[in-house]
Parts: C-alpha cells; sequence; structure tokens
C-alpha cells in the first residue's frame, strides 16, 4: 500500500542524538536499540513491517523549512491553496527576499488542528442527525 506517513520531526535532543549515533556507525561501532531516539525506532519498526510483507522502502527528509509548494505537497493540497492559508493567518512564514518560508513544524501543527477542527464538525453532524432521528 502507498501511504505518505506523518513526518517524523526531531526534537533538538533527538538530533544532537542522532549526529552522535551517525558519527558512531561512521567508524563501523555497533548501536543497541536501546540507544536509538524512539522516533528511530518506530521509524525502523514501519520500514521492517513493510519488509514483511515484501514491500519496496524507500526514505526520503523533508527540510526544516518549506517552500510554499513543498509545504503543499506534505499537506497534500494545491500551492494557491497555500498562499490562501498564509493570507488567512492560518499558517506563520517568514519572507526570505521575495519568497515565503514555513517550518515543517508549523505545517505539522497546522495539520493538526485541521484535524481537531475536522473531528468536531464531523461529532457536530452526528449530533444534528441524532438530533433530527436520522438512525446515526
Amino acid at each position: 500500500m502507498i501511504h505518505t506517513p506523518t513526518p517524523i520531526l526531531p526534537s533538538p535532543h533527538e538530533a544532537d542524538l542522532a549526529r552522535a549515533l551517525a558519527s558512531k556507525l561512521g567508524t563501523n561501532a555497533v548501536v543497541s536499540i536501546q540507544e536509538l531516539p524512539p522516533s528511530v525506532v518506530m521509524l525502523v519498526r514501519s520500514v521492517l513491517e513493510e519488509m514483511a510483507q515484501g514491500n519496496a522502502v524507500s526514505l526520503s527528509s523533508i527540510p526544516k523549512e518549506l517552500t510554499t509548494q513543498q509545504a503543499a505537497t506534505v499537506l497534500g493540497v494545491s500551492r494557491p491553496f497555500v498562499i490562501k492559508l498564509i493570507d488567512e493567518g492560518e499558517l506563520a512564514y517568514r519572507r526570505v527576499g521575495s519568497h515565503r518560508r514555513i517550518t515543517l513544524a508549523e505545517v505539522m501543527a497546522y495539520q493538526e488542528r485541521s484535524k481537531v477542527r475536522r473531528f468536531s464538525a464531523f461529532e457536530a453532524l452526528i449530533e444534528d442527525a441524532q438530533e433530527l432521528g436520522m438512525g446515526y
């Protein structure tokens, strides 16, 4: 099954730990699973589950700061929609020359806010349907 997983955004501590472990692995040293940050363990588990099903696995990175097009890709929406979110104040950004840049953390926070709003709207619809006796 092809899907776009939620990006794993490392904390500053996890980034420091990852740097230390990466340099350690560069010397052919052994790293125990207990030394890995929890987010890496989750990622490795996902990779192993996919491989166990015979699926090919690919790993890609997402920069900490995104262009509007990259943000649109992460959100699964169009670039004009991202611009609209910026103009409406839904997404914080900074300017680099004439270009807008949005942090991945901001994009992920928007995604979570959007999810909560959708869930609340869905609950309201269910309540309305129950009040109207629609069998839900």
